[in-house]
């Protein structure tokens, strides 16, 4: 590899890397490149440059998850991207193990990432992730009675609502701690998704991403099981993606269930590398698509 420069940039530096971003990610970064010109969210930047010129990059996306009773710190590994004519190098390896040390150096739990090509990060010791697939309902009552709609179209009381219902619902590992922010996991970017669609009244509401319903929370404390059922049903649901936490077994229960045909990554593999003790062996960890990044 020649001898080019390594390093992490500033907030402020940040805009350089958007027209790197634009050539390799033309469908979602080239449109922030040439509209806002700066991150749409916070991401910690580790750029290679030759001269002046950033020609690789790889950036963190920091969030904290719950798993048991503690919260944990992830590195969620994003926009790994080399110009072209920079390709073969070993330029993303190297941004990749750079951002790990920084990772660990901050204390952080795990670097997470979803990539079509696991073979690039093997090298550098990330590993494969099983990640539970989604589930297609073959019985049940589908009466299809709640509407959906844009997060836009919600209103300030039904995502206040929505916001109280998530952040008292059950734990699960890996239950990612939403916040009000500029960060990419926050209630923002989720209230303004443009795949997701809401479904939303008083004691409930769900969330759907190409026909899957991947979020489900009641207000447990007032609704009965026959209620969460009866709710459910009106969802008219086919296929799901959910934790397999004791609340939505209870009620799931005599429910039939078979695998998707529903690919919930869209041809990804999630991988992880975890730092210094061996978190996802010691923890069955369970990835939100609503989180996805």
């Amino acid at each position: 590899m020649s001898n080019y420069i390594i390093r992490r940039l500033k907030n402020d530096e940040q805009q350089m890397i958007l027209p790197l971003l634009g050539v390799c990610f033309p469908d979602y970064w080239e449109q922030i490149a040439v509209k806002s010109g700066k991150m749409p969210f916070e991401e910690i930047s580790f750029a290679a440059f030759d001269g002046d010129k950033a020609i690789a990059h790889c950036g963190i996306i920091p969030y904290e998850i719950k798993c048991g009773n503690n919260i944990f710190k992830m590195a969620g590994i994003a926009s790994v991207a080399t110009l072209p004519e920079y390709r073969k190098q070993g330029l993303a390896a190297k941004l990749c193990r750079t951002a790990a040390q920084w990772a660990e150096n901050n204390n952080f739990t795990s670097l997470p990432l979803y990539t079509a090509f696991p073979k690039v990060y093997e090298v550098n010791n990330w590993q494969v992730l099983s990640v539970q697939p989604a589930l297609k309902i073959v019985s049940g009552k589908k009466t299809a009675a709640i509407s959906w709609c844009k997060g836009c179209e919600l209103s300030d009381a039904e995502k206040n609502n929505i916001i109280r219902l998530y952040e008292s619902s059950p734990g699960f590992n890996g239950k990612v701690i939403r916040q009000n922010s500029d960060t990419l996991h926050s209630w923002d970017r989720i209230f303004n998704e443009p795949d997701f669609r809401f479904a939303a009244v008083p004691k409930m509401y769900a969330i759907k991403v190409n026909n899957v319903i991947v979020e489900l929370n009641f207000d447990n404390s007032n609704t009965s099981l026959a209620d969460r059922k009866r709710l459910f049903y009106q969802l008219g649901a086919e296929n799901i993606h959910l934790p397999e936490t004791p609340v939505f077994q209870e009620l799931f229960s005599g429910v039939e269930f078979e695998i998707s045909n529903i690919d919930i990554t869209h041809g990804e593999k999630v991988m992880f590398r975890d730092i210094a003790t061996d978190f996802h062996k010691q923890n069955r960890i369970f990835f939100p698509i609503a989180d996805k990044f």
